[in-house]
C-alpha cells in the first residue's frame, strides 16, 4: 500500500488517531510510574521518547504540506473549471 491509497483527509485522520493513541499510552505509562521514578529516570524516558516525538512532528509537517499542496491543486482546478464553464456558456 502506498501513499496514493489515502486521500489527504484520510491521512490527517489516521495521523490524529495514531498521535492520540501514542500520546495517551505514553502519558498513562509515565503517570503510572512517575511517583516511583527518580528525576534521572524521568529524564531518560523523555530522552528516549524525543526521537518518536520528532518523527511524529515531521509526519505532521509533511502532512500539513501535502494538505496545502492538495488544497492549492483543488483551487486551481476549480478556477480552470469556472473558466471553461464561462467559455462554454
Amino acid at each position: 500500500m502506498d501513499d496514493t491509497d489515502f486521500t489527504p483527509s484520510q491521512v490527517e485522520q489516521l495521523q490524529t488517531i495514531v498521535q492520540g493513541a501514542i500520546g495517551q499510552e505514553t502519558r498513562a505509562l509515565f503517570e503510572e510510574h512517575r511517583s516511583t521514578m527518580t528525576y534521572e529516570t524521568r529524564q531518560i524516558v523523555r530522552e528516549e521518547l524525543a526521537p518518536i516525538k520528532e518523527k511524529l512532528d515531521r509526519i505532521d509537517k509533511r502532512t500539513d504540506e501535502d494538505l496545502r499542496a492538495e488544497s492549492k491543486r483543488i483551487t486551481t482546478l476549480e478556477r480552470r473549471t469556472a473558466k471553461l464553464e464561462v467559455k462554454a456558456a
